[in-house]
């Protein structure tokens, strides 16, 4: 089987109404967030090859599922709570 491109995503963190453009996260690329112009961000967004996706998360939303603790928090609090027992 071939190698096809299996896609690219950016996490948007922030909108800069006074400079226009979106502070991103690029799980491909540097640790650091960038400011992308939202004129740039759009046009990648609809360029030849994408399927114009957005996925919108509201801040204000609970959070439904808790997350899993820290490699070794899990063991380590067992055994405390084994010793306190």
């Amino acid at each position: 089987a071939g190698e096809g491109y299996i896609g690219h995503y950016v996490l948007i963190t922030e909108y800069d109404e006074g400079r226009r453009g979106y502070y991103i996260l690029d799980p491909a690329g540097s640790q650091e967030r960038a400011l992308v112009p939202a004129e740039d961000l759009d046009a990648a967004r609809r360029s030849h090859g994408t399927d114009e996706d957005l996925l919108i998360i509201p801040w204000d939303q609970p959070c439904l599922v808790t997350p899993p603790p820290p490699p070794g928090e899990a063991a380590e609090e067992a055994a405390g709570e084994r010793v306190a027992e």
